[in-house]
């Protein structure tokens, strides 16, 4: 078959390919939160760069809304996504982790809406960082929790818990911005006991004994593993594990 013979079948192939994810979208039925309070059901007609385009209603007319004016789109929920937090919820982090690092990476497909704000491409991309903080993998943190676009998430998830950037300063080796961010979060009225609140003794500990400061590790190592004993054991243990060793090498 010549070339010249297979540009009709690749032109009738792209045109069914297109026609089928542009069907898809078309038939996408979303539920827009808006910045003003207002829920709307509607069907999607396009997902720009910065507007959405849907008819809401019996109206054949399409309406262009500004993301600004959007506080979150409830999409379809993708069988990827579902199958990610059926692991995430039964504690398999490596593996919902797999799942959001492939969705996350996605965004060209039509079933996610991104770019539009609470898109499953960029919840994904924060349900990744939320696995390796859940695995203590801080380098992973690190490297990941810049890719987050917080201006995509749901408005009341954009701003990220202080926890995560203290994970991120410890997987950089930054043990002095532990430390500020979490006497930061605690001065700002994050209740010590709270179990971000633990979680950030907990790093602080890292901090302190990686700064060479052993007996502000041991205290902070010692509230953490106090304050989680009864809720968080995974913690209570890395507390109790980290103050040993900390003491290990004081005595050496």
């Amino acid at each position: 078959m010549t070339a010249r013979c297979l540009i009709p079948a690749a032109t009738a192939a792209l045109g069914l390919w297109l026609g089928v994810v542009g069907g898809a979208l078309a038939q996408q039925h979303v539920s827009i939160r808006m910045t003003n309070g207002t829920t709307l059901d509607a069907e999607v007609v396009k997902v720009g760069e910065r507007s959405l385009s849907f008819r809401a209603g019996d109206s054949a007319l399409a309406v262009d809304l500004p993301y600004d004016q959007i506080a979150t789109v409830v999409w379809p929920e993708p069988s990827e996504w579902i199958q990610a937090r059926q692991f995430f919820d039964t504690g398999r982090f490596q593996e919902a982790a797999g799942v959001y690092e492939k969705l996350a990476a996605s965004k060209v497909d039509p079933r996610l809406g991104y770019p539009s704000p609470g898109n499953y491409a960029t919840l994904a991309q924060r349900r990744l960082v939320e696995c390796h903080r859940r695995r203590g993998d801080a380098a992973a943190v690190a490297k990941s929790l810049p890719a987050i676009e917080t201006d995509r998430l749901p408005a009341g998830e954009r701003e990220l818990p202080a926890a995560l950037h203290a994970w991120a300063a410890l997987g950089q080796n930054e043990w002095n911005h532990v430390i500020e961010i979490a006497e930061k979060a605690v001065a700002d009225g994050l209740s010590a006991a709270s179990d971000e609140g633990i979680e950030l003794a907990y790093l602080s500990g890292v901090a302190y004994r990686n700064a060479g400061r052993p007996e502000d590790a041991l205290i902070a190592f010692g509230q953490a593993y106090s304050l989680s004993a009864g809720t968080d054991p995974r913690l209570s243990r890395a507390a109790m594990e980290e103050a040993l060793r900390t003491l290990e090498d004081d005595e050496r």
